[in-house]
């Protein structure tokens, strides 16, 4: 799945209300992380030490606590 695919279908229901809102926003969400892991890991050793991360803790920066970390996973960032 493309970038601008998790973000177009995720505006495009942004106005439904309630528990349905709140279902796609998760669903969204979850998509965005994976999307972010997958492209993490294809980065090689080098592009990745530039940014200070290691291919052991991928997972971990998406899916952990981002208060116990300098850098942290934004969570929002397919709804810019």
């Amino acid at each position: 799945m493309a970038l601008t695919d998790v973000s177009s279908a995720c505006h495009a229901a942004s106005w439904r209300p309630g528990l349905l809102h709140r279902l796609w926003t998760r669903l969204c969400a979850w998509q965005a992380q994976r999307l972010t892991i997958r492209l993490l890991h294809s980065l090689d050793s080098a592009t990745l030490r530039d940014l200070g991360v290691t291919p052991y803790e991928i997972e971990s920066l998406v899916y952990g606590d981002s208060r116990e970390r300098a850098r942290s996973y934004d969570s929002s960032w397919w709804r810019r």
